[in-house]
C-alpha cells in the first residue's frame, strides 16, 4: 500500500526526477523526433554548413492559448544557404512551416503567426537546407515569441510512465510511488 508523502519526501523525489530529466536532455541538439531538445530560450541560432545540412534538429516547447510568432533570419557568410522550419502539434500534425534563403549579399527575414486555442506541447523541426560552398555558408536565427511558456518545457519525458519509484531515506525507511498513478509532477518552492 502506498503511504502518504511528506513534504520532504516530495522535494527529495522531485530533486531525483529533475536530475534524471536534466541528464536526459543535456547535450547537443537532438536529431531524434521522439526525444527533442527542450527549449529553454526563445531563440535558436547557428550556422548552416555541410555538416548541419545533413540533419534535421528537433525541439519541444509549450505554447498557447493565444498567438505564437516565429521570426526566421538567415544571412550569407561564405556562400549561399537556406533553412526551413516546421512546427507540429502533439498529434504530429503540421501547424506551420516556412523557409528562408540567403543569396549573394542578401539577408532574409520571414515572420509567421499562428493561434492556439489551448496550451499544448509543440515540436519544432529545423532543417538546414542547401548550401553552395564547402565551408560555413550561412548564419540563421529563429525566435519564438507570443503565447509561449518555456518554463513548462521542463517536461519529464525521460521518466518512465509505469513502474515504482523507490526512494530510500536517510533514516533507512523506504517510500514508493506508483508512476501509473501520477498525472503531473511539479516543484513547489
Amino acid at each position: 500500500m502506498l503511504q502518504p508523502l511528506s513534504k520532504d519526501l516530495v522535494m527529495f523525489a522531485f530533486t531525483i526526477i529533475l536530475a534524471v530529466a536534466t541528464v536526459c536532455t543535456a547535450g547537443a541538439q537532438s536529431t531524434d523526433r521522439d526525444s527533442p531538445t527542450k527549449l529553454t530560450s526563445p531563440e535558436i541560432s547557428g550556422f548552416v554548413d555541410s555538416k548541419s545540412a545533413e540533419n534535421n534538429y528537433f525541439y519541444s516547447f509549450v505554447a498557447g492559448p493565444g498567438e505564437v510568432v516565429i521570426t526566421l533570419d538567415i544571412s550569407k557568410v561564405n556562400s549561399d544557404a537556406s533553412i526551413r522550419y516546421e512546427i507540429f502539434d502533439e498529434d504530429a500534425k503540421s501547424l506551420i512551416y516556412d523557409d528562408a534563403v540567403a543569396f549573394g549579399s542578401s539577408e532574409e527575414r520571414k515572420i509567421k503567426r499562428f493561434v492556439l486555442s489551448r496550451k499544448v506541447l509543440l515540436i519544432l523541426k529545423i532543417s538546414p537546407g542547401h548550401i553552395w560552398g564547402r565551408r560555413e555558408s550561412g548564419r540563421f536565427r529563429l525566435r519564438i515569441s507570443g503565447a509561449v511558456d518555456l518554463s513548462s518545457a521542463a517536461s519529464l519525458a525521460c521518466l518512465p510512465k509505469q513502474g515504482i519509484l523507490r526512494i530510500k531515506m536517510k533514516d533507512g525507511s523506504i517510500k514508493e510511488i506508483d508512476l501509473k498513478q501520477t498525472d503531473e509532477i511539479t516543484i513547489q518552492p
